[in-house]
């Protein structure tokens, strides 16, 4: 038998404040099962799961109102399945939606307690597409610029740069970056992409893959000012020259995702660029980080970073954009990595250079399951050296190389 909530008003004073209209939407209905015994044990419906009606306040307390206990809950697995279902059927359906136990995706682990209402729900939905290790830190940046993270003072390290000149952008600090011209040719058949090597607005090294990828990692050294391994002058009084270090890749629309260098502090920060330039979390110069680019999901793509970050215990972060025309499959799809110096006039100063760009230990494919070493020509559309008499490398294949850029 069952019936409609009947201890709905006490509920409802109890959650007063709180979003009852929520309490509504997912608490449906009560269930009564007499037990072998005689007795009687009620279980109502939340959110398509059958739960003890003993459990209704508490329950609701830790996993839909946080504003009642001022700390996020996390569910528990045999309140959240029927007793029917067995442990592991339960598991495999739920992993097989999320990637992990839906608990452990929402708890405090990876959202913050503060993090609240619709932007919960964004930011997760976003999440359900990462891997589970890569879930520490994230931001979302949704095609109309607005900004969601897992955690709100990620909130104040990314921003939307202003575009003030076609490859110039400023940010709300004042800084003006210095991006990269893209030089892809996307009027050209993508069953027949070629590398373009097109001039831009500075020298600069690219190796592109051939069509079918979605999906690149690799190791890559960040060079240092202050161990005299590169020099640009992206600061208040500079010329304005920034060194970018990235992967990214070509679709419908070409994406640049990694790092530019601060001469000011000797650092690199994280930034994307497609539809806009975002920039966010700053690493520390000198070191060699892991980077992958990736589609987590259609009209999406992510960039991981993982190394020492500036003034922060935390190690990774993953950003993801939507960019609508990408795909999980590769098809019609590129993959490529950069190192550029890009300038405000477009043509760089003399004195400007980066030297010890390692790239090394290179994947390509489709996903973190689907994937090969970057090895083989047949993987590869093709390199630039662009202009080849300030820019060479040190190749070894084309996931390998170390790279040096020098504008005389």
């Amino acid at each position: 038998m069952r019936g409609r909530v009947s201890h709905y008003k006490k509920i409802t004073k109890i959650l007063h404040g709180c979003s009852v209209h929520l309490f509504q939407k997912r608490v449906r209905y009560i269930y009564v099962k007499k037990r072998e015994d005689g007795r009687r044990m009620k279980f109502f419906s939340f959110n398509g799961k059958i739960k003890k009606t003993m459990l209704v306040v508490p329950l609701l307390a830790m996993t839909v109102f946080p504003c009642l206990t001022g700390a996020e809950g996390v569910s528990n697995q045999e309140l959240a399945k029927p007793a029917s279902v067995s442990d592991d059927t339960y598991k495999a359906t739920e992993i097989g939606k999320y990637g992990v136990e839906p608990e452990l995706l929402d708890s405090k682990t990876f959202i913050d307690p503060h993090i609240t209402g619709t932007d919960r729900a964004i930011i997760l939905d976003v999440m359900k597409d990462i891997p589970a290790e890569e879930r520490t830190n994230v931001v979302y940046i949704r095609d109309d610029g607005e900004i969601f993270a897992n955690k709100p003072e990620l909130l104040k390290q990314w921003s939307n740069a202003e575009q003030i000149g076609e490859n110039l952008f400023k940010t709300k600090e004042g800084q003006t970056i210095a991006a990269p011209k893209q030089t892809c040719d996307l009027t050209q058949s993508f069953s027949t992409q070629n590398v373009s090597c097109a001039p831009s607005d500075g020298p600069y090294r690219k190796v592109q893959s051939n069509t079918g990828y979605s999906w690149f990692s690799g190791y890559v050294y960040l060079p240092s000012q202050n161990k005299g391994q590169m020099h640009d002058e992206n600061k208040p009084g500079g010329n304005g020259d920034t060194a970018h270090i990235y992967a990214g890749g070509i679709a419908a629309n070409e994406v640049d995702a990694g790092f530019f260098h601060q001469p000011t502090n000797d650092n690199w920060a994280m930034f994307i660029r497609q539809n806009g330039y975002s920039k966010g979390a700053v690493f520390e110069s000198g070191q060699t980080i892991f980077l992958k680019f990736y589609v987590p999901t259609s009209d999406k793509v992510a960039l991981y970073a993982a190394g020492s970050i500036v003034g922060s215990s935390q190690k990774d972060y993953t950003v993801v954009r939507d960019v609508r025309g990408w795909n999980t499959s590769g098809y019609n799809q590129s993959i490529k990595r950069s190192t550029t110096i890009a300038s405000k006039d477009g043509s760089p100063h003399s004195g400007s250079f980066i030297n010890g760009v390692h790239w090394y230990n290179s994947y390509i494919g489709t996903s973190s399951t689907n994937n090969s070493p970057w090895t083989t020509s047949s993987q590869t559309a093709g390199y630039c050296n662009v202009p080849s008499s300030q820019v060479t490398a040190s190749f070894v294949n084309p996931g390998e190389e170390t790279v040096n850029i020098r504008v005389p």
